[in-house]
């Protein structure tokens, strides 16, 4: 096309061809100083990112160390309040316990002159039934926490002072009632190889250890006399060792307690009529598997014995023939068991009614008419799959030995 020298173009047209232009030599322009100034820019770039990388890593430790100046200061300012109100109760306590001690030394002094003092009582609700006579609304059992050995020490003294041996075991047998049962909770101390319980408690008891520790409180006026009673209770000759324990009523506890004069097996007097008894021969057979085998010697396990009974069905017959307190013992049929007596206990009077007072899983410590538990044990005969059932019981009198060292 031919411009005409007369022909105006527009202005809008010169502006876009200058824009043009100027975007064709700027891109001449970087085009050309690209291949010397791109590796400067890409030094640049990662210098100010490593510069930018360390002031965040800075930042950060100068907060995170302010965070841990201000958890600094804030534990110095409540330890230093810990402190303080820690010295202002010690202050106020030991100024109030001074005052009342005074006021104590001032009441004492007056009841001394007057001619009369009165010793506090050492409980209201937990005391113990001998000193206060309260009979059966006291609640004080020697199981609880208030019960230190000082207080025990105390009443054992009194109990030996006041009662006869007899009296003695009813007293304390019925201070634990309602305790908790636990299966063997007694051993052979921290030295001991096989049984490390406690040689001695008051917390818990099993159906053996309950009757051995009211034995041994009743020979005794104080705790560790008790416990000097008990190893001769327990065990053979004193020692205490696992393998010198009495761990077969019918055939060692009996037999050692009996020779020692702790009691006297009174089954055969008290129903003489009708008397059975149980002939056991027990051979190396029976004994293995068992960790009686693996623990005891071999010469200390029993081989043979022979125990009298008295059938279930006859017990109530003989009851009025047993004395104020004894020792019983259930009898069971399980001929391929070396243990012959499975449960044992206390047959106390109290007045027209005769209980079996003794240690089980379910009620603890705990009193049952007799009659009433000879009907339970006579029902279980009915019951099919039963391993074993009880036969009838066997009983023993206590012996006080003081009176013969008397």
């Amino acid at each position: 096309m031919v411009l005409r020298s007369t022909q105006v173009l527009p202005p809008w047209r010169f502006l876009l061809a200058g824009l043009m232009s100027a975007l064709f030599l700027l891109s001449a322009g970087v085009g050309s100083n690209s291949a010397y100034g791109q590796d400067d820019d890409a030094k640049d770039t990662a210098k100010s990112r490593a510069a930018r990388a360390r002031t965040k890593r800075l930042r950060r430790k100068q907060r995170r160390m302010k965070r841990r100046q201000r958890r600094a200061l804030r534990r110095q300012r409540r330890r230093r309040k810990r402190r303080q109100a820690r010295r202002k109760a010690r202050a106020k306590w030991s100024v109030a316990k001074r005052r009342a001690m005074a006021k104590r030394r001032v009441w004492l002094r007056a009841r001394w002159k007057r001619g009369w003092y009165r010793k506090p009582r050492w409980s209201k609700r937990y005391h113990d039934p001998v000193l206060t006579q309260c009979g059966r609304k006291c609640r004080g059992r020697l199981y609880q926490r208030n019960m230190k050995h000082r207080r025990i020490n105390r009443l054992l003294r009194h109990l030996q002072d006041t009662y006869s041996y007899h009296k003695r075991l009813r007293i304390l047998s019925g201070m634990f009632l309602g305790g908790l049962y636990r299966l063997g909770p007694l051993g052979e101390g921290r030295q001991g190889r096989f049984d490390r319980d406690p040689i001695f408690r008051f917390d818990r008891v099993d159906c053996v250890t309950y009757v051995e520790t009211v034995m041994a409180l009743a020979m005794s006026r104080s705790v560790p006399q008790a416990i000097r009673a008990m190893q001769k209770v327990r065990y053979k000759n004193g020692k205490i060792r696992y393998s010198h324990r009495n761990h077969f009523t019918a055939t060692q506890w009996l037999a050692e307690n009996e020779k020692a004069g702790y009691l006297q097996t009174i089954t055969e007097q008290v129903g003489r009529p009708y008397i059975k008894y149980i002939d056991r021969k027990i051979t190396a057979e029976t004994w293995e598997g068992t960790s009686w085998r693996r623990r005891i010697p071999a010469s200390l396990l029993p081989r043979s014995y022979r125990f009298a009974y008295i059938p279930l069905r006859h017990i109530p017959k003989v009851i009025q023939k047993l004395p104020n307190i004894a020792w019983m013992g259930e009898v069971k049929d399980d001929p391929g068991n070396p243990v012959a007596v499975q449960h044992v206990g206390f047959v106390v009077r109290k007045g027209k009614r005769v209980v079996f007072r003794d240690a089980n899983i379910m009620p603890g410590v705990s009193d049952r008419t007799l009659t009433a538990y000879t009907r339970w044990r006579l029902r279980q005969h009915k019951e099919p799959n039963r391993r074993y059932t009880i036969v009838g019981y066997a009983f023993a009198a206590f012996k006080d030995i003081n009176k013969k060292s008397q």
